[in-house]
């Protein structure tokens, strides 16, 4: 039986996301990520008006140079972990989580960790990181482009960073011509 959504009824939703489950490439409707340890294989795109929760005691691993977007909401009251798929970790493995135009959320207990940027804020809706852990995220960019932020980057709007450490990120730079 299919509902006016076009949803089985009884289905699961696509953007929930329970131990041992890949995570879908976009989220369309509003989910719960966790608890337990999940993966993200491809890029994540989070749609706008769409809120994803993370579960406290949840592990995202994301595969190398695959990056998480978020154009809706997404939140954590921790203990979260983002980190590479790729065993050994290795800083900057995949891209980290980008907050564009629009955007909402918040990190509490959150470590971020093995990213090229851990994250990007570029949005006027205040996101607000706390009680976080930010580490060992490496941003090498290709000649031509300009290094910044391995760990976390400011590009618009106006945020909040508390009891938060932010330790161990790598931004190599090749210098004029490079």
């Amino acid at each position: 039986f299919i509902a006016a959504t076009g949803i089985a009824l009884g289905a699961p939703l696509l953007e929930s996301h329970g131990n041992g489950q890949v995570i879908s490439s976009t989220q369309t409707i509003d989910g719960t990520w966790g608890p337990g340890t999940i993966t993200a294989t491809t890029d994540v795109l989070i749609n706008p008006s769409v809120a994803i929760t993370i579960a406290a005691n949840t592990t995202i691993r994301v595969a190398d140079g695959k990056v998480l977007t978020v154009l809706g909401d997404l939140h954590s009251d921790g203990p979260v972990t983002f980190t590479t798929a790729s065993l050994p970790a290795v800083p900057g493995a995949w891209k980290g989580i980008t907050y564009t135009t629009g955007s909402r959320g918040y990190l509490s207990q959150a470590v971020v960790e093995y990213a090229e940027h851990a994250l990007i804020l570029n949005t006027t809706n205040s996101i607000t990181i706390s009680n976080s852990t930010i580490r060992s995220n490496k941003h090498t960019p290709t000649s031509g482009v300009d290094a910044f932020g391995a760990g976390i980057s400011i590009v618009g709007g106006t945020h909040l960073v508390t009891n938060t450490r932010v330790h161990e990120n790598i931004l190599v730079g090749g210098g004029a011509g490079a």
